[in-house]
């Protein structure tokens, strides 16, 4: 399995990175484990339950994202 073009999947990227989602969701990797990375979201462009979407969360290592600078 590949990631789209000009995406990583998250598994592949190192703890503290910023990162971008398809959605436009943005996080820093916290911590890894061999199934899930848990991020701290930072910015995510749902106006709806924004606060439910700001903080920590737990995506799957295969979710794909860029890493922004």
């Amino acid at each position: 399995m590949k990631p789209s073009n000009g995406y990583i999947f998250l598994e592949d990227v190192k703890i503290g990175e910023l990162v971008e989602t398809q959605e436009l969701s943005r996080a820093i990797i916290l911590s890894k484990s061999p199934s899930s990375v848990t991020v701290l979201v930072t910015d995510s462009p749902s106006t709806q339950d924004k606060q439910y979407y700001i903080g920590k969360h737990i995506w799957a290592c295969k979710t794909e994202v860029k890493i922004k600078e």
